[in-house]
């Protein structure tokens, strides 16, 4: 969100893009990455909606 990370996947640079405009929206804002292994509960989450198919539209 500094500009130093780049998307390149049209998904991600959706996401990016919405995370920008939302980030404008606070006064402060502060993003961390937390180690996977120290967020089994997210992980676990991603992993399961990668290999789900969600009827109807995706929309971000």
């Amino acid at each position: 969100m500094n500009g130093t990370y780049k998307a390149k996947d049209k998904r991600l640079i959706a996401y990016l893009a919405k995370a920008n405009e939302l980030q404008s929206t606070f006064d402060e804002f502060s993003l961390f990455q937390v180690p996977r292994l120290e967020n089994t509960q997210a992980d676990s989450l991603a992993s399961l909606g990668s290999i789900i198919q969600a009827n109807g539209p995706k929309s971000i």
